[in-house]
């Protein structure tokens, strides 16, 4: 695994995310790799006037799957200018804990909708890529809830959507591991979504 220490290696990586989005086997060996991450919020998102995460994924050159998150105040025009430390770098693993850190019925539906269904989900994400707009770019994930300080594990799910043309879409549910029992759920995948401020696309 390639260690993850400036602001090319994760352009790098989103690029690397970019150039597999139609390759269904690239794809797949990166959501086999695990479902979750899990990292500390090292931001004061209230103070930066934005309390929204853009969530990149990456995968750099040797397979790893990641996730950037970076605060959408500090995702600028001039990415140059991004500062590496302002990045939260999040190797994506294995399923951490179970279903059951997440009470919530429909919580527990989307993850493990994720688990049974991503293989197909991907297969006809990408063959039908004209009418779903293809795989995710990156996620926008409301983040006002989250406290400065405490750790998050953020899994992936599918949700079930009749607009979607595959029937599901892609979605981070994520829990503070300080109180198990509470699970946020505010993410938009791009695409459907625009870009937007997304200045790493």
């Amino acid at each position: 695994m390639a260690t993850i220490n400036s602001l090319g290696d994760v352009q790098r990586c989103i690029k690397n995310w970019q150039s597999i989005l139609t390759d269904e086997t690239k794809i797949m060996n990166c959501f086999n790799q695990g479902n979750a991450i899990i990292y500390e919020n090292h931001y004061n998102l209230a103070q930066l006037g934005n309390t929204n995460i853009h969530v990149y994924p990456g995968v750099d050159n040797d397979g790893t799957f990641y996730m950037f998150l970076l605060p959408a105040a500090l995702d600028v025009p001039n990415t140059s200018s991004i500062a590496f430390n302002s990045f939260t770098v999040c190797q994506v693993q294995p399923n951490l804990g179970d279903s059951n850190q997440i009470p919530a019925q429909e919580a527990i539906l989307r993850i493990d909708t994720w688990k049974k269904d991503y293989p197909k989900w991907t297969k006809n994400q990408i063959e039908k890529r004209s009418l779903t707009g293809g795989m995710f770019e990156a996620f926008l994930m409301p983040a006002s809830y989250m406290i400065q300080g405490d750790r998050y594990i953020t899994y992936l799910g599918l949700q079930t959507d009749a607009s979607a043309a595959t029937g599901l879409t892609a979605d981070l549910i994520t829990t503070d591991t300080k109180y198990a029992n509470v699970y946020y759920d505010t993410v938009r995948p791009v695409p459907p979504y625009g870009q937007g401020d997304f200045h790493l696309l």
